[in-house]
């Protein structure tokens, strides 16, 4: 072989193991760079799952406080229902008793005496009716409350 054949031989040996270096260099930096990508959008997915976690956890939260406020509330309009029932129970109580009393002797005393009765018998019907409307009101308000906080906790 020619010196000139052995020195393009070297040559190209040379220009293949330099081509080859320059390759594989620039695939360890393709891949190192694809690799940095890919960590920075699984690092962004986690972080995005996180978020989505806290907003469920935080919703899920809201929604229990809901329940609990709610039931709190209906055990109140019961309490207070409760409580109505007594106070009427106990006016029925007195307008009977006051009506039980012996009627007078006098006419005139005696007209008074029926006026009073029955003065008294429309006190303890609008005291009932109160008592209904005011249940019923309590009802309605428990039912708007609950309604706004559940559309609330829904609309963020």
């Amino acid at each position: 072989m020619s010196t000139a054949l052995i020195k393009l031989a070297v040559a190209l040996v040379t220009a293949i193991a330099l081509g080859w270096g320059a390759y594989s260099m620039g695939a360890d930096s393709v891949q190192a760079k694809w690799d940095a990508e890919r960590q920075v959008q699984t690092e962004r997915m986690v972080q995005e799952e996180r978020a989505a976690r806290a907003v469920e956890n935080r919703r899920a939260e809201d929604a229990q406080r809901i329940l609990v406020e709610a039931a709190e509330a209906e055990s109140a309009l019961v309490a207070r229902a409760a409580r109505a029932e007594r106070t009427v129970g106990s006016l029925r109580n007195e307008i009977a008793r006051l009506n039980a009393r012996a009627v007078p002797a006098s006419p005139e005393a005696t007209g008074y005496a029926h006026e009073a009765s029955a003065a008294r018998e429309l006190l303890g019907a609008c005291a009932k009716e109160y008592r209904d409307l005011a249940a019923d009101a309590d009802g309605l308000r428990n039912q708007v409350t609950g309604l706004q906080q559940w559309v609330g906790h829904v609309v963020e």
